[in-house]
């Protein structure tokens, strides 16, 4: 291998010394160059930088083995490299810009005659079908007297994991939005990596500092940061922050800056981290946390939301001397509105009606929530004297007595309103939230479209009512729950064409309950869902039991509650009952009330086809007294209709009991539809139905509801007598 000084030294020396010189005295001056020359081929060859020596015009006239390892040629390869003859060679620099030969750091250093320290470029190496990044210095070597250099030698390192790394690491922090930042306070600076720049809307490299960097913050978060980075640099602790920051274009942004103290033989001497953009999570977090605490049609704050407010109005209250208030709201049969015209115009009123609380507590110290459903609260966080409450909820009533425009249409929507306040009527916010629900169910009761304030006495009622719905709960784990079947008659032959299961209840602390005082708080209370899953098995159970005994009637029906609609696991218990007991699905039949089918139309719809599809029967039961009857008689799979007792027991003497008992047997019969006349218990009203050819009675007149061993001695002797 050549080296430079075998280019060099000769020309060197005599440059150098300029003298004659004795030949003993020359002879040693070649044995100590010899030496030297020895040495610096030694040095280069363990060398693991590539060393690579250019003469003037560029041409390589030296190269070290680490040289040819690294660019992958032997070392005739290397000194045969001409810039023209190196095809398919490819320079950038280490931002990707593309370089030509003489941009390279020894050609730089020829050119300008000043050493090049520390550049970085990458080079596609065509034989290796690979780029490798080097980090090369270049001295320019001068024969004295002359100002250009003679040669120029080169060291260079292959960085190319380095370079992959930090590329890497560049990359990362662009994607995840963090920078790197360090304040060293023995230099009295602050260094920002690019992506820290970018954070704040600064060129990379701009002058900053720490007074300047902490101006990027608003008063508060400025205090919370230099606090924390007070403490780290007194060795307390390091420290983790989310602080919203104004950017040098104006533009707020969240970041995370996370510091720990900077260490130097267990001395600190500065602080350095990490500073994240979070924006995107903050803004997020935010539309979630609204979305959580607000009503989805309208706008307004939710349940949740609500019961926070309450929770500090009351806990206020203790050091103001105010006295919070809780106008609890529900719409007069809004259910009704949402049946006729759509759940869509519903929305559109609930929308209309939050509008109209919001105009009419303008100005005032409130908070207006939608509750659930058709139901809003007030919060007043001062209710004021009594007389200032009274003239509030008179106004709110009298602004709903005003009728709802929708599309050229008007709706009536009045309002029956429940008042309870802090601390006469309750002490916490869920007993608020109780009492003024009990007041607005007594304004209800008292006819609608009115207010009531909470009384001991609903307190008692109340109270009775929380004890039951307690009892209740652990009822059917008890084992206190049980049928009882009533029959149901064919008109044309008097035959049994079915039974109805009837559930009761007999509390071991209440004593009997009649399903009047306990089906409504089930169903509010949910557990329903439960019981009713229990009541059709049971059901299922006691046919298959009849069935075995050979006195089974054709059908069993059950009552099922708008709330096991809603629950969604209906299907599932019908069908688990049906294949335990091996019932034939249209023995079954499911009595639902029209409150049912009001509640959800879309999902109702696809249950009914399920279960029309499994071959169950359905009926409406109570037919007539709840909303849009003739709509749902067109639109869903049903097999009859059970008219309610409140009409048959005004026949025959009720002239409008007897035309709306008519007039349903006649529009069933024309849709195909079988009609059981409920709580028969006279023989007049039978022959009433039997003339206008109903298809089937049940009342106290033909059978009282009986318990499964009576009903099975019943069916037996009934079916002996036919």
């Amino acid at each position: 291998m050549r080296h430079p000084v075998q280019q060099s030294v000769p020309a060197g020396v005599e440059d150098a010394v300029g003298l004659d010189v004795p030949r003993e005295a020359g002879a040693d001056l070649g044995a100590a160059l010899q030496a030297a020359e020895a040495r610096y081929h030694h040095l280069l060859h363990a060398m693991d930088q590539g060393v690579l020596v250019q003469d003037a015009q560029g041409l390589i006239v030296s190269v070290n083995p680490a040289a040819c390892r690294i660019l992958g040629l032997s070392e005739s390869e290397v000194l045969s490299l001409r810039r023209d003859a190196a095809p398919g060679w490819h320079l950038v620099d280490e931002n990707g810009v593309e370089l030509g030969f003489d941009d390279l750091p020894g050609m730089r250093a020829l050119h300008t005659g000043r050493t090049v320290e520390s550049a970085v470029f990458g080079m596609y190496l065509p034989h290796l079908h690979l780029y490798r990044w080097l980090s090369s210095s270049s001295v320019p070597q001068f024969r004295p007297g002359e100002p250009r250099p003679f040669q120029v030698i080169s060291t260079f390192s292959d960085v190319t994991a380095l370079k992959r790394r930090a590329d890497l690491f560049e990359m990362t922090q662009k994607l995840a939005d963090i920078g790197g930042w360090e304040a060293d306070d023995l230099r009295n600076t602050l260094f920002w990596t690019r992506q820290v720049y970018r954070i704040h809307d600064l060129e990379p490299g701009s002058t900053i500092n720490e007074t300047r960097a902490l101006d990027f913050y608003a008063a508060e978060p400025r205090e919370r940061l230099r606090s924390a980075l007070h403490d780290a640099r007194a060795g307390v602790r390091g420290f983790e922050l989310e602080l919203p920051m104004v950017t040098a274009l104006g533009r707020h942004r969240w970041v995370r800056i996370v510091g720990r103290p900077l260490l130097r033989r267990d001395r600190v001497y500065g602080v350095t981290g990490t500073l994240q953009d979070i924006t995107d999570r903050k803004v997020a977090e935010e539309q979630l946390r609204r979305q959580a605490s607000s009503d989805r049609v309208t706008g307004l704050p939710n349940r949740e939301n609500l019961m926070g407010a309450l929770d500090q109005a009351i806990s206020a209250a203790g050091s103001s001397g105010s006295r919070p208030a809780l106008l609890f709201l529900d719409l007069d049969r809004f259910h009704l509105i949402n049946a006729t015209a759509g759940h869509a115009v519903g929305d559109r009123l609930l929308i209309g009606a939050a509008d109209r609380l919001c105009r009419c507590l303008a100005g005032s110290r409130s908070l207006i929530a939608r509750f659930s459903g058709d139901e809003f609260t007030v919060l007043l966080r001062d209710a004021g004297n009594a007389g200032a409450l009274q003239a509030l909820a008179d106004s709110i009533v009298s602004a709903f007595r005003k009728p709802f425009v929708h599309e050229g249409e008007e709706f009536t929507l009045t309002v029956s309103i429940g008042v309870a306040v802090c601390p006469d009527d309750g002490e916490t916010a869920q007993q608020l939230v109780n009492h003024s629900h009990a007041a607005m169910a007594e304004a209800k009761r008292r006819g609608r479209n009115t207010w009531q304030r909470f009384t001991p006495e609903l307190s008692v009622a109340l109270a009775d009512r929380t004890r039951l719905e307690r009892s209740l709960r652990r009822a059917l784990d008890n084992r206190e729950l049980h049928l009882v079947y009533q029959p149901v008659f064919a008109l044309a032959d008097g035959r049994i064409s079915g039974a109805e299961a009837l559930l009761r209840w007999h509390s071991r602390t209440l004593g009997e309950i009649m399903p009047t005082q306990f089906i409504t708080h089930a169903e509010n209370s949910g557990e329903i869902v439960r019981i009713g899953a229990w009541v059709i098995a049971q059901a299922c159970r006691q046919w298959r039991a009849w069935r075995s005994a050979g006195v089974a009637p054709p059908h069993i029906a059950v009552n099922v509650s708008f709330r096991q609609l809603l629950s969604g696991s209906l299907l599932e218990s019908v069908r688990v009952a049906l294949e335990e007991y091996q019932l034939p699905a249209d023995t079954l039949e499911l009595e639902l009330t029209e409150r049912a089918l009001v509640e959800d139309a879309a999902d109702t719809l696809e249950i009914f086809a399920a279960l029309r599809k499994m071959g169950v029967r359905l009926l409406i039961d109570d037919f007539g007294e709840g909303y849009s009857s003739l709509n749902y008689l067109r639109r869903l799979p049903l097999d009859g209709v059970k008219i309610s007792h409140a009409f048959v027991q005004g026949i025959p003497d009720d002239d409008a009991d007897s035309a709306i008992c008519e007039a349903i047997v006649r529009l069933a019969e024309s849709l195909g539809l079988t009609v059981t006349a409920e709580g028969v218990e006279t023989e007049k009203q039978r022959e009433f139905f039997a003339r206008r050819h109903a298809t089937h009675v049940q009342g106290y007149l033909l059978a009282s509801p009986m318990d499964d061993r009576a009903m099975q001695d019943f069916l037996s002797v009934t079916s002996t007598r036919h």
